[in-house]
């Protein structure tokens, strides 16, 4: 909403003017459709949006969005604080909830160091380690991403998603709202390796984890390709017996 991005904006610029070090971790939900309250109509000037999603809406969303980074950079310009910050801009999942859209990861590093593009697959949990090697600090043992730093990393590594399918009986307000997590039953675990992704789906991963081997949960998996996803040698291509196996070891780590 104007109000809650407003209010994130103004706490922003305030501990950036503090004398103090600032840590600062804000959501910004413009481009949360799948409606769009429009600050500054451009593409979508005298029109309505009357359906969710509409491409013109979302690109202006998207200029109000970048009008706000916009604001966040020159200030630190202002303060002499630019290069003495990293600024991260990523979002909390794809466009639409989608486990196979990408969401956005930039990283700019004081003086612009280690710029270019990251041609491999990332995820949010290579974040951290990322910021911890910059400050030439160890990845905690628990961390479970990568520096992005780093140059060994395998074209060919695994991504892991958690997604949710199926709504109960809610249905979304104007602005998109979801529901909470207790709404949903049905769940899914993605496996995102070279440029293909292999999903389950099902309403409850721990039963079908405790009632199927690797071999036979391979008949669960549906593979689908991920788009603009960096290609690996085929030689390091997965088959979905070797997706089921990895997808089982996940399972039997992370639920209960």
């Amino acid at each position: 909403s104007f109000i809650q991005d407003a209010r994130n904006l103004a706490g922003a610029m305030r501990d950036m003017d503090s004398a103090k070090p600032f840590f600062i971790n804000t959501h910004f939900m413009m481009t949360h459709g799948a409606f769009f309250p429009i600050k500054k109509p451009y593409f979508s000037k005298g029109k309505e949006q009357n359906a969710p999603w509409m491409p013109d809406f979302y690109d202006d969303a998207i200029r109000d969005f970048d009008t706000t980074v916009k604001i966040i950079y020159e200030r630190l310009q202002q303060l002499g604080k630019l290069d003495n910050t990293i600024i991260i801009i990523t979002s909390d999942h794809g466009s639409q909830w989608s486990k196979l859209k990408r969401v956005p990861l930039l990283i700019r590093f004081p003086e612009g160091a280690h710029s270019g593009a990251y041609e491999k697959n990332a995820q949010r949990l290579d974040i951290a380690p990322t910021v911890l090697a910059y400050l030439g600090l160890p990845k905690a043992p628990w961390m479970e991403g990568d520096s992005l730093l780093q140059a060994d990393i395998p074209a060919n590594r695994s991504i892991f998603a958690y997604g949710i399918l199926k709504k109960v009986g809610v249905s979304q307000n104007q602005h998109g709202h979801m529901g909470h997590t207790a709404d949903f039953d049905n769940h899914s675990i993605t496996l995102i390796q070279c440029n293909n992704a292999f999903t389950i789906d099902s309403p409850d991963l721990v039963k079908i984890r405790t009632l199927t081997s690797a071999k036979t949960l391979a008949q669960y998996v549906k593979v689908a390709p991920v788009r603009d996803s960096q290609a690996c040698e085929e030689r390091e291509k997965w088959g979905v017996d070797k997706a089921a196996t990895e997808i089982l070891k996940k399972l039997n780590k992370s639920l209960p």
